[in-house]
Formats: structure tokens, sequence, C-alpha cells
């Protein structure tokens, strides 16, 4: 058994995003038509493969960090302000880059980088922060879109790199 951990450091459009209470935590969700028939009554017998949704999760312990602000209020330089009704996503989206600390097993075994090109704060998600005597946290869910969207696909497109 080979345990793997390692603290990361990461920016969001090149701006640090500070220390994290637990790190990043990457989820994916994978889509798929399902072919079922009548002969096995509902069982799925295949299925079509129609893409993922992928999104790394975070509590930023800096809500004053470099990065931070433009990560949980993307749409606007001032926060609270609304911005540009009808914009695209991927216009307004920015890199989020993860960097394993120096001399970790994460460093040395698994995934030194991880570069998300189109990052933005993911739709529906309840960004909370207290405003009291206690430590403002401020929770993250960035959705990580694809780096090619277009007509053509080559198969190649995706929504991160690990180095």
């Amino acid at each position: 058994m080979s345990n793997i951990s390692g603290a990361y450091s990461a920016t969001y459009n090149a701006n640090a995003l500070g220390i994290t209470n637990k790190g990043f935590q990457l989820s994916y969700q994978i889509f798929k038509e399902k072919i079922v028939g009548d002969v096995l009554g509902d069982s799925t017998l295949d299925s079509i493969y129609l893409g993922a949704d992928s999104y790394f999760d975070t509590v930023l312990n800096e809500y004053n960090a470099a990065g931070a602000q433009a990560a949980f209020w993307p749409y606007h330089t001032t926060f609270g302000k609304l911005g540009l009704i009808g914009q695209s996503d991927s216009l307004v989206a920015s890199a989020l880059v993860l960097t394993a600390i120096p001399n970790t097993k994460a460093a040395a075994e698994i995934a030194a980088t991880i570069t998300i090109p189109v990052a933005i704060l993911a739709e529906g998600f309840p960004v909370e922060m207290l405003f009291s005597s206690r430590h403002r946290k401020v929770p993250l869910r960035m959705q990580c879109l694809p780096t090619q969207v277009g007509a053509v696909t080559t198969g190649t497109e995706g929504h991160f790199t690990v180095a």
C-alpha cells in the first residue's frame, strides 16, 4: 500500500488563493444515455458516453487573498456588483493552478501540478461567508469547463491536465 499525501498551493488568474482548510477535492460526473430494451425490462443493455463535468471544491481560509475575490465573485471586480448579464462563463473564467508543495509525496509521486485552464464558480453553489468575530472562511466549488468548445471535436478536449 502506498499512501500519498501532500498539500497544494493554488492560484486563480495567476493570483494566490492563500491557505485552504483541507486542500482541494476533485469530483466529476459522467453522462451517458442508457440503452434499454424490453427484452430485459428496464435493464441497461448498453450506454452512449455523453461527456462529463468536473469540479474542484475547497474552503479558503484567507478571505482577502489576492485571487480569492475573483474566484468567489467572478462577474465584476467590485464585490456585490452583478456585472454584465448574459456574458459567457468561458470568457470570464480564469486558470486555476494547483501546485504540490515541494518535498511531499504528492510532488514526488503523483501530480506535481494540476492545471484547470478554464475554471469558474459553479452554477448554483451557495458561497456562504460569516461576518462575525469568527474566522471568515469561504467555500468554493469551481467548475472546470472544457478547453476546446466548437463544432469540431478531436477527442483531446479536457477539463484539466496533470503533470
